[in-house]
């Protein structure tokens, strides 16, 4: 415990005490400084994730299309993370079929002539990408076989 100062003798200025006010005025500037941290960390993590929380549906769309047209027994493979599909070859008999790729293209609003282009024969190796709406399919050909991807496409013009 602190005693006071001494009175002062005869003549003598009293010693000045530090201020209240001052004491709150620092606790004021204390305060709007942890305030600023604390909003201008919330900004950066916003903008970190935002785009993320933007495209999150349309990424687990490509899932639920997976799960729906119940490609797990076919050999096909999702990114669950990421929305993609992988169907391998395509209609060579042991694997996914076209069946498959219309169930899932007509899950994420697919246009039909994609599906026919992607059916469409392959000269040598090739390949052919159709982008719609937000998604990407990939067509990859070469040995007689036609292997076909579908993506959420994270460069979609509609994320501009």
């Amino acid at each position: 415990m602190t005693l006071p100062p001494d009175l002062p003798a005869a003549g003598e200025q009293a010693p000045t005490l530090a201020r209240p006010r001052r004491r709150r005025l620092v606790l004021v500037v204390v305060l709007a400084v942890v305030l600023v941290l604390v909003a201008a960390t919330v900004l950066v993590v916003y903008l970190d994730q935002r785009p993320r929380l933007e495209r999150q549906a349309n990424i687990d769309a490509v899932a639920v299309a997976f799960d729906d047209c119940d490609l797990g027994r076919t050999g096909a493979t999702v990114d669950r993370d990421n929305g993609s599909i992988d169907f391998d070859a395509v209609g060579t008999g042991a694997g996914p079929t076209w069946d498959d790729v219309e169930c899932v293209g007509d899950a994420l609003g697919m246009p039909e002539e994609y599906l026919t282009q992607l059916q469409g024969p392959g000269d040598g190796f090739a390949s052919e990408e159709l982008r719609w709406d937000v998604y990407l399919a990939l067509r990859l050909t070469g040995d007689g076989d036609t292997h076909v991807s579908i993506y959420h496409d994270w460069q979609a013009a509609s994320y501009d």
